[in-house]
């Protein structure tokens, strides 16, 4: 039963650390809090942010905190740059205009892809404590006894 309840929290546990997310298009440029954005630039907005998160930015990634008409001012957490970096941010508060954005993409949990990995996880780690068991510990016999060359702490010299 404990065997059962430790494999449950183990999937319990990888599901809940690791989790795969899609990108859904949105028209809507609300705030919502815990709601992750994309925005993919176009030329002008790279043109535009360029002092505050460098040159060639593909797309940013963050929670928008503010929208005054066409103005939208988001709390950046990543920042995806043409030639395929990648730069971690704290938040800090980006001004967009909405006609600089080529396109908006929700972020939302993917449940059914979280499953298959938290099972993928599950099934390596059954199989890796499933072998491991299999080969034994390499301890010694059960009833002590020894027997072939190497057994036993003493050495007999023979004159």
């Amino acid at each position: 039963m404990t065997r059962r309840l430790r494999a449950a929290g183990a999937v319990g546990s990888v599901l809940l650390s690791t989790a795969c997310y899609d990108l859904r298009p949105t028209m809507q440029v609300e705030p919502k809090p815990d709601i992750e954005v994309r925005f993919e630039l176009t030329d002008m907005a790279r043109v535009a942010v360029a002092d505050k998160l460098g040159p060639e930015v593909r797309d940013v990634t963050g929670i928008i905190v503010r929208r005054d008409g066409d103005d939208v001012t988001m709390a950046v957490r990543e920042v995806n740059y043409l030639k395929g970096d990648l730069h971690m941010m704290g938040g800090e508060e980006v001004h967009f205009n909405r006609q600089q954005l080529a396109s908006v993409n929700e972020k939302s949990l993917s449940v059914s892809k979280s499953f298959l990995l938290a099972g993928a996880v599950a099934l390596a780690v059954g199989l890796l404590i499933g072998t491991r068991s299999l080969l034994g510990s390499g301890g010694d016999s059960p009833n002590g006894s020894c027997s072939g060359p190497g057994c036993g702490n003493t050495t007999t010299f023979h004159p």
